[in-house]
């Protein structure tokens, strides 16, 4: 009987495991940018404000060498809205004027509130 308990702990221990492990929730994947793979031309055609405007970032070289792609990217939703239209939207929120840390001036804007 002694050579059937470790395998047979093994296998309760397995089955016990399998009980307490809690299913991961599935996440909703992300919706696809409308301004995702547009070419300049395009992405400069759906440029302004808006739900579906588009901004289009020119290839450069970031501070570490490495090279960055252009490529055309949704503008965010609360960018240039005035004060009462910021503070209307839920989804945005309004920034006073103030200095940053290195004591430069930073306007009063309008920026995306935090989820």
């Amino acid at each position: 009987m002694k050579f059937l308990t470790a395998p047979l702990l093994a296998l309760c221990l397995a089955l016990a495991g399998g009980l307490f492990v809690q299913p991961v929730a599935a996440q909703q994947p992300a919706a696809a940018s409308p301004c995702r793979g547009l070419d300049e031309a395009a992405c400069k055609a759906k440029a302004g404000a808006g739900p579906e405007a588009c901004q289009w970032l020119p290839a450069t070289t970031l501070k570490n060498g490495k090279e960055r792609k252009a490529l055309c990217r949704a503008t965010p939703p609360c960018l240039g809205l005035a004060e009462a239209a910021c503070t209307a939207d839920a989804k945005c929120t309004w920034l006073k004027a103030g200095k940053n840390k290195a004591g430069k001036d930073v306007p009063a804007r309008c920026r995306k509130a935090k989820t």
